[in-house]
């Protein structure tokens, strides 16, 4: 009794029951469109209106069967979408930068944040770039780039 149950509920899910009855539109409708289109010829509706009427049933009967596919898809985006990262920028060669003997701001401040002074931007050298400026119209930058480069080696 109790798997009689189980199947009873199983087969009144509206998820499933939602699921049969959209496969079971979609095979009517195809079946309808061929079925509509040879019935339309017999009693003498016009070709081109039979194909016409035809195919257009035929291709939403078709589009009406992929919404379980395009549901499953759908659902499953979320998931994809979180497990994508983001890809970090290159670091740099600082035994290879350490031998310029001035820097531009934005390089300085891209080697401070970690990041290849070749490359794109990243929030947080923008802000150690204004940082740097601040420093610069301040008079009070010093020599820090070169404790910087010390300690990294």
């Amino acid at each position: 009794m109790r798997k009689l149950l189980e199947q009873f509920r199983d087969a009144f899910n509206w998820g499933w029951l939602a699921y049969r009855v959209i496969w079971v539109l979609a095979a009517t409708g195809i079946l309808g469109s061929i079925g509509g289109a040879i019935w339309a010829v017999m009693i003498g509706v016009p070709l081109p209106i039979v194909i016409m009427a035809g195919y257009c049933t035929f291709v939403g009967a078709v589009f009406l069967g992929m919404v379980p596919l395009a549901y499953r898809v759908l659902a499953a985006l979320p998931q994809v979408a979180t497990t994508v990262r983001k890809k970090e920028p290159p670091k740099p060669n600082y035994t290879a930068w350490q031998h310029l003997e001035s820097y531009e701001m934005q390089d300085a401040a891209k080697l401070w944040s970690n990041v290849d002074p070749n490359s794109a931007s990243t929030n947080d050298s923008i802000a150690w770039y204004k940082v740097f400026k601040a420093k610069v119209i301040k008079r009070e930058f010093g020599d820090c780039l070169q404790e910087f480069f010390d300690k990294r080696l």
